[in-house]
């Protein structure tokens, strides 16, 4: 297998050392941590939470009776939700941008049935379970469908990793399937921003197509790459366009978290994919390729302010919701990943060397929704109480997924 970029595995511990601190905060000092990540830093527009819902959870706590027409509260679990983690949808959001337009990219042609499919199902399986488990116990929770679907890339490559080794092919399909993953994620996070906020103005959505398309063009007036290139250009009128872009988002009532999408395309890049998060990407100098070694470090930091502002669940908030996510994960995504690749075969694109044990332990390793599932429960219309059922079972199924996936990879270990 080709080398995965270090960068990858020390998101693993950003997350890890997070929602350590977090889960410590949030149980040893909970009015504190309940203080810390609810202080309003900003009130108006265009990001924030609710300015009602805050006003009923908080403003008492802050001395504040009422906030006249004052829509949003900045916050600072707001301020990495709808800020700073669209630095990291959009790393994601390159990834899976290369594998699907370069050459030799995994999602290309007909490489990408397979993961497609298994990506697709192990998505799929999870919802329904956690739909039907809502309906049949009476919880009232459907809103958050979308928190089981998700495969934390980070996460889930370091469980893999652990589970099969660094040089196990099975590895590589299974960074490609939570990279896949990620773009039904995008998807499930823009449709339920969408439901949660009916006030929507999709005419604003003109402002990233036209940030696009100036970035596109000021791109073909020189080369960034090849023989003929003479300098690397300045990156200012990509983040300028970026900014432009997200504003864009924002104003049409989507999640401030996908604001950089729009611009990932059309940022220029090299001719040829090297493999989702490959390590010769380093050396590469085009510009989606200098952004993304510019990023590095801000999103790492990102994802541990996220873990800590986000994962820090009292133990006491556990109930039926939190067995059902945990169950949807840790059921739902061996089971759809069986499922897809047994459909991929049908389609004459599957992996028959790859056993069905191995398979379900893929779903297993898979089982991590974590980033993706948090943001998806934060931008759920649910109730504070039920949100925050529903993560303990997002982290449950984070801390089973390695040891059930390792007992059925390796049933003699």
């Amino acid at each position: 297998m080709y080398r995965v970029r270090t960068f990858l595995k020390n998101y693993f511990w950003a997350l890890a050392a997070g929602t350590a601190v977090a889960m410590l905060w949030a149980n040893l000092a909970p009015d504190s941590y309940a203080t810390a990540i609810a202080v309003p830093l900003w009130f108006g527009d265009p990001v924030g939470q609710d300015a009602s819902e805050w006003l009923a959870l908080h403003g008492t706590e802050f001395g504040i009776l009422e906030l006249g027409d004052v829509r949003r509260v900045l916050t600072p679990v707001a301020l990495v939700n709808q800020v700073f983690m669209a630095l990291f949808l959009a790393l994601a959001a390159k990834e899976l941008w290369e594998a699907v337009v370069l050459d030799h990219g995994a999602l290309r042609g007909r490489r990408a049935v397979l993961p497609m499919a298994a990506g697709s199902f192990a998505a799929l399986m999870p919802a329904l379970i956690y739909l039907s488990a809502d309906t049949a116990l009476g919880l009232d929770a459907a809103p958050g469908w979308a928190i089981p679907t998700a495969t934390d890339i980070a996460v889930t490559y370091a469980v893999g990793r652990a589970v099969f080794g660094a040089g196990h092919p099975a590895l590589r399909l299974l960074l490609v399937i939570a990279v896949a993953d990620d773009g039904l994620g995008f998807l499930f996070l823009a449709v339920t921003s969408a439901l949660a906020d009916p006030a929507l103005a999709p005419g604003w959505l003109i402002l990233p197509v036209a940030a696009a398309v100036g970035v596109h063009l000021f791109s073909r007036q020189r080369p960034h790459s090849g023989p003929t290139a003479t300098r690397r250009p300045a990156l200012w009128p990509f983040a300028a366009a970026a900014i432009s872009g997200w504003v864009g988002v924002v104003q049409a009532g989507l999640h401030p978290a996908l604001g950089l999408l729009p611009i990932v395309p059309a940022l220029p890049h090299t001719d040829r994919a090297f493999g989702v998060f490959a390590a010769a990407e380093r050396y590469l100098h085009d510009p989606l390729n200098r952004i993304e070694h510019a990023l590095r470090w801000p999103v790492g930091a990102t994802l541990f302010l996220f873990a800590l502002f986000n994962a820090g669940f009292p133990l006491s908030a556990a109930g039926p919701l939190t067995l059902v996510v945990a169950a949807a994960l840790l059921l739902g995504k061996p089971l759809g990943m069986v499922l897809g690749s047994a459909f991929a075969r049908i389609l004459g694109a599957g992996d028959p060397a790859l056993p069905t044990r191995v398979t379900a332990a893929l779903g297993l390793a898979a089982a991590t929704g974590f980033t993706m599932s948090l943001l998806l429960a934060d931008a759920a219309p649910l109730a504070e109480g039920v949100r925050q059922e529903a993560g303990l079972g997002v982290i449950l199924s984070a801390l089973l997924a390695f040891p059930l996936a390792r007992a059925l990879a390796r049933p003699g270990a």
